[in-house]
């Protein structure tokens, strides 16, 4: 004979639940720092090699730096004349060849065949 118990016992029920929930925010917040250690783990690393790599670079004459800002003054004005600040897009949308019948649009293509059942 199966016993059913049909009282429930709420305070286990709310202990566990409260249980669950702090160990997930936790385990949420171990992560958070976890990930915030790789994060300036890396960012040291980072810093050593660009102060290596850095180290050997040429210094750029005034001219060098004031022909190039000139170069794209230029090329900004140019931008701006030819109206390249905005593109304009239809305000509707187009979908391709929607009379060709695919998996997608047809539930018959992802069809298959029964398997045959054993007895």
């Amino acid at each position: 004979m199966i016993l059913l118990q049909t009282a429930t016992d709420w305070s286990a029920i709310w202990s566990i639940t409260l249980v669950s929930f702090g160990l997930v925010l936790l385990i949420l917040l171990l992560l958070v720092y976890v990930m915030k250690i790789f994060g300036l783990f890396f960012q040291t690393k980072k810093a050593e090699n660009k102060t290596q790599e850095a180290a050997p670079a040429k210094a750029v004459d005034a001219t060098e730096a004031d022909e190039t800002e000139v170069i794209a003054a230029i090329g900004v004005a140019i931008a701006l004349a030819q109206g390249a600040l905005h593109i304009e897009e239809p305000g509707f949308l187009t979908f391709g060849n929607t009379d060709r019948q695919t998996a997608w649009n047809n539930k018959a293509f992802a069809m298959r065949q029964m398997p045959e059942r054993i007895k």
